[in-house]
């Protein structure tokens, strides 16, 4: 219902206000800005919809640890996987600036 929508937009606001602040002003190359940025708006994004889902839902109990665990896990299997792709292409980008061009 529209309390659901809106414990979502609330904590993906909180989370992405975070998120843009630490991409912003971390003096960091663009994987280690990412991975910074993340790991910390992970947490806070998981944290605040469950607590807020929780709180708009009589019947819910989303604010549990086997929740927030497996939650902030997913996500950061997630970065993992975009990591990688990130270090992927930029070797393939160093390789192809290295080689000798014809």
């Amino acid at each position: 219902g529209p309390q659901l929508a809106i414990a979502s937009g609330v904590a993906f606001f909180i989370s992405e206000t975070v998120d843009w602040a630490l991409f912003t002003f971390t003096k960091a190359s663009l994987p280690r800005r990412v991975l910074i940025s993340t790991a910390v708006a992970t947490p806070i994004d998981t944290l605040a919809f469950l607590f807020l889902v929780d709180q708009v839902r009589e019947d819910s109990r989303s604010f549990t640890w086997p929740n927030i665990v497996s939650s902030i896990l997913g996500k950061l299997v997630g970065l993992a996987v975009v990591m990688l792709l990130m270090r992927q292409r930029e070797q393939k980008a160093g390789a192809a600036a290295a080689a000798p061009q014809a």
